[in-house]
């Protein structure tokens, strides 16, 4: 039962909305931290919220929306990055899930 408890409290899960999977603890994975994984989570939740805004008024606020999308690319793009520090850019490619996200993304 202990054994069972501290492996479940070494796992956790990892980009929910880009590359869901779970894995074991790794303190060497900065995609893996609960800053860079919650930021990212957060980002994604608030960048749908903004297309379905700017869906529902599209000549409302159109420099505001404008920078919103540069803001999330620019999240997007550096969380490419710290996978691709992470995993290597064989190793990123090799996750399908990881593809998925770079397509959607790209």
């Amino acid at each position: 039962h202990d054994q069972l408890r501290q492996e479940m409290h070494g796992a956790f899960l990892i980009g929910a909305g880009s590359s869901s999977f779970v894995a074991p603890a790794d303190p060497d994975l900065l995609s893996a931290s609960p800053f860079v994984v919650w930021t990212v989570d957060v980002c994604i939740c608030l960048n749908a919220v903004q297309m379905g805004v700017q869906v529902d008024y599209p000549d409302e606020l159109p420099t505001l929306f404008t920078v919103l999308e540069i803001v999330w690319t620019i999240v997007f793009l550096a969380e490419f990055a710290v996978k691709v520090r992470d995993f290597g850019l064989k190793g990123y490619f090799a996750n399908s899930w990881r593809v998925l996200d770079f397509l959607v993304v790209a």
